[in-house]
């Protein structure tokens, strides 16, 4: 197993030094590789400081294998157009560095064989809370999160990087003295962090490499908390589920099959008309609940199924199946399946598959107020809606969706 020291530094480089040193007293995993998240500007510090040379004095004087670390790893955070940022002044150069500071987390806890140390002595404030919580969002239990504390007279003294065993001097220039490295105290502070690493999209936690936006990410963990603010918008001519925030406008769109979108429209119908009408199948096919299904595959393809009431289950199936081209293709072989009327095995799986695609990308505390659910007790009583709701574990009850009726759109 490998450890990797992520810091965030500014116009003191000084706290990766610092960082190591204390490691090292402490006793603590010793790093394998360091990578720096920094501006442009702070690269050039690093590099002109000599950084790189005074990692090796101090493993030399620890007696400790010198880490993987050249100036290639020292990243520098885009701006929002896309060049190196200068010294992140701009609203527009913090929102680009959020994303390239969350998604370097995210790009390291992908590796299971590289634990992440990380640092936020340095940096602006901004930085160093990105990392922070980038930490919460990706780090894993093996994950830890770090200060380093130095003595406050050596606090932004040039050409301190670390207690030395050599009686040098160095000038404090605010405190109009000199000081000598070889008292400098160095402590480093552990900081615990809670991990939300399960509470992620999956898409989130697999796309090595893509662009990630902090801001979209956190817009969907808040929404979560406001259930009543959830708009449910599903329209008749694409397969899209878009879900509103309807005290910011802020939109999400999951793309979805066919199969799987028809299903999820009939769970929204049912839920906004107050119908409790969708039950799992017990051990007989449920004819009723297939007609209702291959309704919803009717509308979708521009039928007013209003004018087709009297139809038999599979005269309907016949009627879609005879389509010489249809808007949302479903194989033939499907909707003769449901001639018979819908198997318990057949509702299941289209739950499984809506929850997984709600899985891959929406966090948890959103993705469960639209999961198909028994949201009707075995009366056909709407539950009232609320945290109880969603711990609900009847058996009886109908389906539907945990948002309210009012909260659904259906165009």
């Amino acid at each position: 197993m490998r450890t990797m020291l992520l810091a965030v530094t500014g116009l003191s480089p000084a706290v990766v030094t610092e960082t190591l040193y204390a490691i090292n007293k402490q006793k603590l995993a010793w790093p394998d590789s360091i990578r720096i998240i920094t501006t442009q500007r702070g690269k050039d510090i690093a590099i002109s400081s000599g950084l790189a040379g005074q990692i090796a004095a101090l493993c030399a004087q620890c007696e400790q294998p010198q880490p993987s670390f050249s100036d290639d790893h020292i990243r520098v955070v885009p701006g929002a157009n896309g060049n190196p940022v200068e010294d992140a002044r701009s609203l527009a150069d913090h929102e680009a560095l959020a994303d390239f500071i969350t998604q370097e987390v995210r790009d390291i806890a992908t590796d299971a064989n590289v634990n992440i140390h990380a640092s936020i002595a340095g940096g602006r404030k901004t930085m160093t809370f990105y990392l922070g919580y980038a930490m919460s969002l990706f780090g894993r239990h093996q994950d830890c999160l770090s200060h380093v504390l130095v003595s406050e007279e050596f606090e932004g003294v040039p050409g301190f990087f670390f207690p030395t065993r050599d009686d040098t001097v160095l000038e404090n220039s605010r405190l109009k003295r000199t000081v000598h490295p070889k008292d400098a105290e160095v402590v480093l502070a552990d900081i615990p962090f809670i991990r939300m690493r399960e509470e992620l999209p999956e898409k989130e936690l697999s796309r090595l490499g893509t662009q990630l936006s902090f801001r979209n990410l956190m817009a969907l963990f808040d929404l979560g908390n406001r259930p009543h603010d959830i708009h449910l918008c599903l329209p008749a001519d694409r397969a899209e589920v878009q879900i509103v925030d309807r005290a910011n406008g802020h939109k999400e769109t999951l793309k979805i099959g066919p199969l799987e979108y028809a299903f999820f429209r009939m769970l929204a119908r049912v839920t906004r008309d107050g119908e409790a009408t969708v039950r799992r199948p017990g051990e007989e096919h449920d004819s009723d609940l297939s007609r209702l299904f291959v309704d919803e595959l009717l509308r979708l393809e521009g039928f007013d199924v209003g004018e087709y009431d009297t139809l038999a289950n599979t005269d309907a199936i016949d009627m879609l199946s005879n389509l010489d081209e249809r808007r949302f293709p479903v194989q033939d072989r499907t909707i003769r399946a449901l001639e018979s009327g819908m198997r318990t095995t057949w509702f299941d799986s289209r739950c499984i598959r809506i929850n997984d695609i709600l899985h891959e990308h929406l966090p948890k505390n959103l993705r469960r107020w639209l999961e198909p659910r028994q949201v009707f007790d075995e009366n056909g009583i709407r539950y009232e809606i609320s945290e109880k709701m969603l711990e609900t574990a009847g058996k009886k009850g109908a389906y539907g969706l945990a948002i309210s009726p009012k909260q659904i759109e259906l165009k």
